[in-house]
């Protein structure tokens, strides 16, 4: 949490676990050392929140990790036979680095083929524009279902331009963070 040099700091690490990891040990474990780490380095003055999503391409099970960052308000979408879904999750994790120890909870979600997914930031939602109204849920589903037959380059810049368009020149006051992609498994 916080913007800056220490964000920068603290997102380096995270970057350097990750990339260390061993993944057979799965991501509970790499959570609960991410939690031990940053609760022991920082004493409660950083924290993180994320959503982490452990992908089966060859099933399309997704294990969702909520680590106090949507807390269910959405951010994870999908889209199936020309509508536009909310995955809906329910098992919320305290933030990372807040306890000594954390309980890692998890919910699951079952792409099928064809379903087109979107996983945002706040970011997302907190781009307000001159009149104080933000680029809400609605504004989101007209662009995906706008852009769900066209390349995800396509899809991404359609939606990046339509988040500036619709700012107007209002500042951006949180990253602007999203992933799109498809989902082509057997399922």
């Amino acid at each position: 949490s916080g913007k800056g040099i220490s964000a920068s700091i603290v997102t380096g690490i995270i970057g350097g676990m990750i990339s260390t990891f061993d993944g057979t040990k799965g991501v509970e474990f790499l959570l609960k050392q991410m939690n031990k780490y940053i609760y022991e380095s920082f004493n409660l003055n950083k924290y993180i929140t994320a959503i982490v999503l452990d992908i089966d391409f060859l099933t399309g099970k997704i294990l969702i990790y909520d680590m106090g960052h949507c807390m269910g308000e959405g951010n994870l979408y999908y889209l199936r036979d020309n509508s536009f879904y909310t995955i809906e999750n329910s098992n919320y994790s305290t933030p990372i680095g807040l306890m000594p120890e954390v309980d890692v909870l998890k919910d699951e979600f079952q792409m099928s083929k064809g379903d087109r997914l979107f996983i945002g930031s706040d970011g997302v939602n907190d781009q307000f524009n001159e009149t104080g109204y933000s680029y809400d849920h609605m504004r989101l589903e007209r662009q995906m279902l706008i852009n769900q037959t066209n390349d995800l380059e396509v899809a991404r810049d359609d939606l990046v331009n339509d988040i500036h368009k619709f700012r107007d020149g209002h500042p951006q006051y949180d990253d602007l963070t999203f992933i799109i992609f498809d989902y082509y498994g057997k399922r």
